[in-house]
């Protein structure tokens, strides 16, 4: 298992940074032309539910992002590719902050008289939470991608992604003991040993979204693997659909935490004219758990409905956003509710 995973992350780091020298090498070919670009973004809001919590503390917060990116055209047929670099840093008034940032480039090009559009992704990351520290980690991805224009009215599309991420802090099986319906809390101090680690008190998991159970852990890291398919439907001049399906397989370092999911996801855009983009989102995703000892298991089942509704005037982009999440879990504590809504303006230059 151990060999499997170094093979899996020497061949993820090896493609991360071959698709990021061809990225680099074709800018250094880019015909003339190249464009320079960004976005810097604020926006205000109150997320009722920050650390994913079944008893939920909220907070109002303000977010801010940057955006840079370079575009060019390498010297290869019909092709287009974007470096960029950016960043989000959210300031929650009443909790602890959190931030990402993320660097990377995509190349695209065309081929069957431009109805097959293949490409090629790479980016390197980082995040940062005070509120949830086990969440904080570094990482990097590399993908591929193939979208076919079937017809004037339909494209179809199949994405792969590979993604290693390392987290910085440990996690602590002992977290969600006490809240754990009697059975469970019996069966897991039989098969969990000492209460405490070797060396005195116990590492404490701060709340989010890991997964309870998890053994204490000080290296963890994790294997991702994505498969999306979708298919984007133009029903009319103003209204579009696109449609997807999601398989994702986790293997992370700690047994506990791996899972599988599978998620299913619709969304609409309306632009009743050019000032105006209206659109709502649906989605459900199912997580299975590794099982953990004495039959202890969990499954949750995610559901989301989402709605941004955006007004755009010259160099601006004026929205409006909420967004509900609900996650059913087999394990009590990792029931939940979400509810974030926010407005803000991006101005792009």
């Amino acid at each position: 298992m151990k060999m499997t995973a170094k093979i899996l992350i020497k061949t993820t780091q090896f493609i991360t940074f071959f698709m990021l020298y061809l990225l680099i090498s074709a800018a250094l070919t880019a015909h003339a032309g190249a464009v320079f670009n960004g976005q810097i973004g604020f926006s205000g809001g109150y997320d009722d539910n920050p650390s994913l919590l079944s008893e939920s503390k909220g907070s109002a917060f303000a977010s801010y992002r940057l955006r840079l990116d370079f575009r060019f055209h390498p010297k290869i047929a019909a092709s287009e590719t974007d470096l960029f670099i950016e960043g989000l840093y959210r300031d929650y008034f009443s909790l602890e902050d959190n931030y990402r940032l993320r660097a990377g480039g995509y190349l695209t090009w065309q081929m069957a008289g431009g109805r097959l559009i293949p490409g090629i992704f790479g980016d390197l990351s980082a995040y940062r939470d005070k509120l949830n520290p086990t969440d904080e980690k570094n990482g990097f991805t590399a993908g591929v991608k193939l979208d076919w224009i079937a017809s004037a009215r339909l494209t179809l599309g199949i994405q792969q992604l590979w993604t290693y991420q390392d987290y910085d802090n440990p996690s602590d099986i002992y977290a969600h003991r006490d809240n754990l319906p009697q059975m469970q809390q019996r069966a897991l101090r039989a098969s969990a040993g000492p209460p405490f680690p070797q060396g005195g008190a116990p590492l404490i998991l701060f709340p989010g979204k890991s997964p309870a159970f998890s053994q204490v852990e000080s290296n963890r890291n994790e294997w991702l693997s994505s498969t999306t398919i979708r298919g984007i439907l133009y029903l009319m001049s103003d209204l579009k659909g696109e449609i997807s399906a999601e398989y994702v397989k986790s293997d992370f370092s700690v047994y506990q935490e791996s899972y599988a999911e599978k998620g299913a996801f619709f969304s609409l855009i309306w632009t009743p004219d050019k000032a105006w983009e209206i659109s709502p989102l649906i989605y459900v995703k199912r997580f299975d758990y590794n099982t953990a000892p004495d039959g202890i298991k969990r499954d949750d089942t995610e559901r989301g409905i989402g709605l941004n509704i955006s007004y755009f005037f010259k160099a601006f982009e004026v929205f409006v956003s909420m967004n509900l999440t609900d996650n059913n879990s087999e394990i009590e504590t990792e029931t939940y509710q979400r509810t974030v809504t926010q407005c803000g303006i991006v101005w792009s230059f």
